[in-house]
């Protein structure tokens, strides 16, 4: 058995399990958009087989944007810009701080060259290496949100102790006058700590897009950039340059 096929078969059993909450259900999503991905990068394409997975992904799910960039990749695949164009915007519009960005406007580029509207090919093309050359989480964004929460977690671990002897007193008048005084502090203090928490999180991200910038960054330049013709004398028709070869990398 392949590797492929070996994957194949993981992703598929996560996919068949029964889901009894909405963990196991974000699990299940994920597992179908990486059964997406098998599929639209094999060694033989299943478009088909890709989109049908892509679209059994909920909206609600995590991964949700990343289903809808696949969408609109396989669109593209076979020749639909128009199709491709409706799940990249729907991205550009509603997930404006998500890492696939970038890509959907390099998406949209493709799409617009594809029907030779060569403007807003330029133009989306030209957001997506913007947007790529920028840095998603700086590292003084990194630095500052640290000494915030260095800062937080030494106050949390008095409330911390505060908070659990107040746990163990019975609840007469005074201790629950006490718990509901300490109540905005632990609340002020966990909330930052979620918020850092949710910080790395885009942290860790950002850094698993930096893989994917070269690649955008050279599939942009592709028509932003196109390589010199060969002059005429040295032309070979039978080894010309394919600008789309980009559209069959990776998700």
């Amino acid at each position: 058995m392949s590797k492929f096929d070996e994957a194949e078969n993981c992703f598929r059993a996560v996919t068949e399990q029964p889901v009894s909450n909405k963990s196991e259900r974000d699990i299940q999503d994920a597992a179908k958009v990486k059964l997406g991905h098998l599929f639209f990068s094999a060694e033989k394409p299943d478009i088909v087989a890709a989109a049908r997975m892509y679209l059994q992904v909920h909206k609600e799910s995590p991964v949700f944007g990343e289903a809808m960039l696949g969408i609109a990749w396989c669109f593209l695949k076979v020749n639909k810009p128009d199709e491709a164009i409706k799940p990249a915007q729907w991205i550009i519009s509603n997930l404006q701080e998500s890492f696939f960005v970038p890509e959907a406007n390099l998406l949209m580029g493709y799409c617009y060259f594809m029907k030779k509207d060569n403007q807003n090919a330029f133009d989306a093309l030209n957001q997506a290496v913007s947007l790529t050359e920028k840095p998603m989480v700086s590292v003084a964004a990194r630095d500052s949100a640290r000494q915030v929460f260095d800062a937080t977690w030494v106050q949390f671990d008095s409330v911390q102790v505060l908070a659990l002897d107040l746990a163990r007193q019975l609840p007469t008048p005074r201790v629950e006058c006490k718990r509901k005084a300490l109540r905005p502090t632990f609340d002020k203090v966990h909330q930052a700590i979620e918020d850092y928490a949710s910080f790395m999180q885009r942290a860790i991200q950002s850094d698993r897009f930096e893989s994917n910038c070269k690649r955008i960054l050279d599939d942009a330049g592709i028509i932003l950039n196109p390589p010199i013709p060969t002059p005429r004398c040295c032309h070979n028709p039978h080894n010309k340059p394919d600008i789309y070869s980009p559209l069959v990398d990776d998700l």
